[in-house]
C-alpha cells in the first residue's frame, strides 16, 4: 500500500569531478550536511539520472536544470526567515517536452565557465 503513494520516479545528480571536489560541512536547521564547494572558475558538469518505476510513464513539459544561488536572512532566536534574495540563477534545457518510459534515463549537463559574482558565507543570521 505504501508504494502506491510514493513518487513514480527518482532523480539523482552526479558531478563529474565529485571525487576531487572539496566539501564543507554546514549546520542548517540543526542538521549537519556535507556540501560540495564550487569556486568562481571552471565548469560545473555532471549527469542527471531519472529512474521511472516499472509500469509507469513520466510525461513532462521539458526537463530544465537550474543552478540557484541565494541569500537567506534570519531573525534570532527563533530563526524565522526574514528575507530570501536570488544572487545567481542559471538554467540549462536538458530535454524537450515528451515522456520517459520505465527505466533509467541519463542526461548530461554543463555550466561552462561558471561565474559566481559573490562568495559564500554561513553566519548566525545570514547565509550567502
Amino acid at each position: 500500500v505504501a508504494d502506491s503513494f510514493s513518487s513514480p520516479w527518482t532523480v539523482d545528480i552526479t558531478f563529474s569531478d565529485a571525487s576531487e571536489r572539496l566539501k564543507g560541512t554546514v549546520n542548517h536547521d540543526g542538521t549537519e550536511k556535507e556540501c560540495y564547494i564550487f569556486v568562481n572558475t571552471g565548469d560545473m558538469k555532471g549527469e542527471i539520472s531519472i529512474t521511472v518505476k516499472e509500469g509507469r510513464l513520466l510525461e513532462h513539459d521539458g526537463i530544465l536544470l537550474e543552478l540557484v544561488g541565494r541569500t537567506e536572512t534570519r531573525e534570532s532566536p527563533d530563526f524565522q526567515y526574514l528575507d530570501t534574495s536570488a544572487l545567481v540563477r542559471l538554467s540549462r534545457d536538458l530535454a524537450p517536452p515528451g515522456q520517459l518510459s520505465a527505466g533509467e534515463h541519463k542526461l548530461d549537463f554543463c555550466f561552462d565557465n561558471l561565474e559566481l559574482p559573490k562568495e559564500s558565507y554561513y553566519g548566525g543570521h545570514a547565509y550567502l
